[in-house]
């Protein structure tokens, strides 16, 4: 057995809850090393892609949350990559204050955009960056984009998510005309939107749909 081989069985163990005691010479004592050695991953993985919630309920919930999800959940998931999805379905199960579930929404709107691809530029389809997300939380609006190879997010007025929630399907102008007259938003403002998230990169042409 090579050490990927190892490694997968070990995994596969640790996630089933099982006992894996023939894959170490000393037994039982040395697998539960690696696996909490494995656990302490799964936790350092979502700290990293769950920030605001985190800091928002502190180390020790968080802590609580990623240890529940680990007992219920984490013989799904194959590849540590897949856990932060997981991991957001889970505490979307459970009862967490509004704030919280706002921020680990936000959290993951961060983690798709620091990987989505850029586009590619020119053309006569226009949208969003592929690396954008709108949230609607009620009365609170976020737009969360990649600009320069940093991930922004910011706070939107009611008028400004309206405008931006014209181009979440990719359209010829013509089309993204009629969307922003269908929304009640004004000329002057249009315009002004328009040259403002260009600028900051929110606002792509493509040069197909």
């Amino acid at each position: 057995m090579n050490l990927r081989e190892w490694q997968l069985q070990a995994h596969k163990a640790i996630r089933k809850g099982g006992a894996a005691e023939e894959l170490f010479e000393a037994g039982s004592a040395n697998f539960s090393i690696y696996s909490n050695a494995f656990r302490l991953r799964v936790r350092g993985a979502l700290s990293d892609d769950f920030f605001l919630l985190r800091r928002l309920v502190g180390e020790r919930i968080f802590a609580e949350k990623v240890g529940e999800f680990s007992r219920v959940a984490l013989f799904h998931q194959q590849e540590l990559s897949a856990l932060a999805p997981a991991f957001f379905a889970f505490l979307q199960l459970g009862v967490l204050p509004p704030a919280a579930l706002r921020a680990a929404r936000l959290d993951m709107l961060e983690l798709a955009a620091r990987r989505a691809p850029e586009p590619t530029p020119g053309g006569k389809f226009f949208g969003l960056h592929p690396s954008a997300g709108l949230l609607e939380d009620g009365t609170r609006f976020f737009a969360v984009w990649r600009e320069d190879g940093y991930v922004r997010r910011d706070r939107l007025r009611a008028q400004d998510y309206r405008f931006l929630s014209c181009f979440t399907a990719r359209a010829e102008l013509a089309e993204i005309s009629a969307r922003l007259e269908a929304a009640g938003l004004s000329q002057a403002f249009v315009q002004d939107s328009a040259a403002l998230w260009t600028k900051l990169g929110l606002l792509v042409s493509f040069s197909q749909e």
